[in-house]
């Protein structure tokens, strides 16, 4: 337990992005409506900003935000066959992005 702890200290901001991107995937598979669960992203960006500092925090909730981003571009691509995000969608991702960041 102890060289597990070593390593995630060592390895903070690679299990941090790793965590994130689990997230994503869980909300994904699991969630139908995902717009309700994207205030779980105010934990990872608290964590690093108490850990790495206030300069990594930024850069965590702006991985955030791109991330989901992309998801959705490529979500609405793929499956609903039509390029581009809702009025809905983007008003909803940049009042979240916003105060995420």
């Amino acid at each position: 337990m102890a060289k597990v702890r070593t390593f995630i200290r060592r390895h903070f901001e690679v299990s941090l992005i790793i965590l994130i991107f689990i997230g994503i995937s869980a909300i994904v598979f699991l969630v139908y409506y995902k717009f309700a669960f994207l205030n779980f992203f105010f934990i990872p960006v608290i964590i690093s900003g108490y850990f790495l500092g206030r300069r990594r925090a930024i850069l965590t909730a702006v991985l955030c935000v791109c991330s989901v981003i992309l998801y959705l571009i490529f979500f609405n691509l793929f499956y609903r066959v039509r390029a581009g995000l809702s009025f809905d969608e983007i008003i909803n991702l940049v009042s979240w992005g916003s105060f995420l960041i």
